[in-house]
């Protein structure tokens, strides 16, 4: 609907990112070693593993990328639950 007027709409879909939020979860050692195991890269993210993709995405090198997922999640996705 709105690509007519030059804007695209895409989604960065953060996977278990160390933050306030999820302080709860990342301090629990049995929790947070079933994240990690469930997890391609071995860690949590950390809020800087946002960064570039969303430079990504604000930048032209994405113009012509839209109605898109971009999972930031270490490959937890992929390796799966």
């Amino acid at each position: 609907d709105y690509g007519k007027y030059n804007i695209r709409v895409n989604n960065i879909v953060p996977g278990y990112i160390r933050t306030q939020m999820t302080k709860k979860s990342y301090s629990n050692k049995t929790k947070s070693k079933k994240r990690i195991e469930r997890t391609i890269l071995g860690r949590w993210g950390s809020t800087n593993d946002l960064i570039g993709p969303t430079i990504f995405l604000l930048s032209d090198a994405s113009k012509y990328i839209t109605s898109s997922d971009i999972y930031v999640d270490g490959g937890f996705l992929n390796k799966g639950i």
